[in-house]
């Protein structure tokens, strides 16, 4: 019951505070004095008194006395409790008048009425409890108790913020309170680009003829070494049987001219073996420049890959492919896109923060809600006079072929991260005609702060200068608001 009277102290008011001790001062005083005159007076309470066997006047009953006593503080300290108990797990507690508190002793003063009457029995001598449960009941009330302060705490802290945003201070319909953190902020750049094959290459045939049949068409996957399709020229294998033939020939003169020369010197000269030595080893040559020919009528799949474009249909003539190939038509267009790459051009305010390594992530514009993790690999290091920027390449792994060739996404590449930074939101932020500034509560007046800041992301702004950790900031509810 003695702890129970403290509950009180959450109020904030002292005149509140003062009530409640006051009325329940006098409640315990007055029935306690009302009980004593009741035990003392014979005609009150008889069951509390007993005749002498001698017929003296009645005396009181020591032990009905003391069973008095403690069936009252008993009703005390139940009624007190419970109607505490009652308060306490309502959310609002907090909130409760000082009628509310006024009740406990109205309800009070009911049971007592009840214990006079013989209506309501208690005695506290019954309930007798073990030692391991009077230590698990001071284990709860201990953890009552703190969580009963740590929840004072925060309400004191809560309410205090409450009673500062409530202050007439400024507009609350135009601004709201906030205050300078501490937070990691990171520095994004988000740049357009398009989507390229890691690798693609140009079929053309390397000999002329018809083409008598093609394999592929656009949108198969090729493996390497396959065989795309074959070019008939029966006058270029008709050339290199030829080229065969005057290699065999060649080579049987040298070994005979050898062969004599080794047995008389007289006979023939020595220039004359090396001539047929040299005469051999041309059409040796000849020979497999032909073969090799030959096998270039077979055009097969230079890496893995997709076809991604056919120019020509089987038994059209085919050019020649040069080095230059102006006039010659491909056959067919191969991609490897297994790997995809994209090249963006970094603004050169950013170009500091460019280095191999760096955290990409794409969106495709085709691909809504898929996000693509890749690395910076290569960059230029130079910028381009036109546009100011400076090429930069990311390969992005693409093992499901999601990603197409000539697709848009955007590169939202990972420039900087600051830990720990003093940081504001972004409305926060006023621009004004002499540079940045931002509006502060000090000394309960709001004042206007210049601020430099810097990198922003996320909705906050990086304050360089200007503003200490949790100061009070105005906020701008609406963007168009000064």
């Amino acid at each position: 019951w003695i702890l129970d009277l403290f509950f009180p102290l959450t109020y904030s008011s002292f005149s509140r505070r003062a009530a409640f001790f006051a009325e329940m001062i006098v409640f315990v005083v007055n029935h306690i004095s009302a009980e004593r005159a009741a035990i003392g007076n014979p005609s009150s309470y008889t069951d509390f008194h007993h005749n002498s066997k001698d017929g003296e006047r009645d005396c009181p009953d020591p032990q009905k006395e003391r069973d008095f006593r403690e069936g009252f503080l008993g009703v005390i300290i139940l009624t007190v409790s419970d109607r505490f108990l009652s308060f306490f797990t309502h959310e609002s507690y907090k909130k409760v008048s000082f009628y509310d508190w006024h009740s406990i002793c109205l309800c009070l003063e009911h049971h007592i009425e009840l214990f006079r009457e013989g209506k309501m029995k208690f005695n506290i001598r019954e309930f007798r409890l073990s030692r391991k449960m009077l230590l698990i009941l001071g284990v709860v009330a201990t953890i009552f108790l703190v969580g009963v302060y740590f929840s004072h705490f925060r309400s004191t802290s809560a309410q205090a913020n409450v009673t500062l945003q409530k202050k007439t201070l400024f507009n609350q319909k135009r601004f709201r309170l906030s205050y300078v953190k501490r937070r990691s902020l990171e520095r994004w750049a988000v740049i357009p680009g398009i989507v390229h094959a890691f690798r693609k290459a140009k079929i053309y045939a390397h000999v002329p003829g018809y083409l008598k049949f093609l394999n592929v068409d656009k949108g198969d996957f090729v493996r390497r070494g396959q065989v795309l399709a074959y070019i008939y020229d029966p006058e270029l294998y008709q050339s290199y049987q030829k080229s065969l033939a005057e290699a065999e020939i060649a080579k049987i003169t040298f070994e005979r001219k050898k062969k004599v020369w080794e047995g008389d010197h007289r006979v023939i000269s020595l220039e004359n073996v090396q001539k047929a030595e040299a005469l051999f080893r041309e059409k040796e040559a000849k020979a497999k420049y032909d073969h090799e020919l030959v096998r270039y009528k077979t055009i097969v799949a230079p890496f893995d890959g997709i076809i991604t474009h056919r120019y020509i249909d089987p038994w059209n003539l085919i050019s020649e492919g040069t080095g230059t190939t102006g006039h010659a038509l491909p056959l067919l267009k191969e991609s490897y896109v297994d790997m995809m790459r994209l090249y963006v051009g970094v603004p050169e305010n950013e170009v500091r923060y460019i280095r191999r390594g760096l955290r990409v992530w794409l969106e495709a514009q085709g691909l809504k809600g898929r996000k693509f993790d890749a690395r910076v690999t290569r960059y230029d290091y130079a910028l381009d006079h036109e546009t100011r920027t400076m090429r930069t390449e990311i390969d992005i792994l693409n093992p499901d072929k999601a990603l197409m060739p000539r697709m848009y996404v955007w590169a939202h590449i990972l420039l900087k991260t600051y830990k720990n930074t003093l940081s504001i939101p972004k409305k926060a932020v006023i621009e004004g005609r002499h540079g940045d500034f931002a509006f502060v509560i000090r000394d309960g007046k709001v004042q206007q702060v210049p601020i430099v800041v810097g990198d922003e992301n996320g909705g906050y702004v990086q304050i360089l200068q200007g503003l200490t950790e949790n100061e009070p900031i105005l906020v701008k509810l609406h963007a168009t608001i000064y």
